[in-house]
């Protein structure tokens, strides 16, 4: 799977979406000129953003360019609240656009730093079970220190969570 873009929002292209909009399409293009049968996914916002996703969808209609795989991440503390609303209005969107449902990956998820989400199993099961309600795709975040699988292992003669 290709990820052209990672946080576009935040990185490169702020609230400049004519830009990254053609540059998706550029992008895209370059990626089935090299592999015709390549899984392709964006657009991979910091978080769901309905206006933006709205406004790429029928840009990628209207160009030829819909991706294979839906993508953002979920970092915020208003996933708890929010979650089944984005998935419903994402929806929502692909159906009113006549774009038939892409699978939906949520390719960084978790609150950042120690003692948050990431290590602490009962924090991470509310993340995993609206995943696996929605039936979506998520991958964890991935900031700890190499060697401790994203704090699910630690050293020997080491503590064994965070507490």
């Amino acid at each position: 799977m290709y990820v052209p873009f990672n946080e576009p929002d935040g990185n490169w292209y702020g609230t400049n979406t004519t830009a990254l909009f053609n540059d998706w399409k550029t992008v895209y293009q370059k990626i089935r000129s090299i592999d015709p049968t390549a899984k392709i996914a964006g657009l991979n916002y910091r978080w769901y953003d309905s206006t933006v996703y709205r406004n790429w969808l029928t840009f990628c209609k209207n160009n030829n360019c819909l991706p294979d795989i839906v993508t953002w991440h979920e970092l915020q503390n208003s996933f708890f609240s929010g979650w089944y609303s984005f998935v419903s209005d994402y929806r929502s969107i692909e159906a009113s656009l006549g774009i038939s449902p892409r699978p939906i990956s949520i390719n960084e998820y978790g609150r950042s730093g120690n003692n948050v989400d990431l290590g602490i199993p009962g924090q991470m099961i509310q993340w995993i079970t609206r995943f696996e309600n929605s039936k979506v795709d998520a991958c964890r975040a991935y900031w700890m220190p190499a060697g401790d699988l994203n704090q699910l292992v630690t050293e020997n003669n080491k503590a064994n969570g965070y507490f």
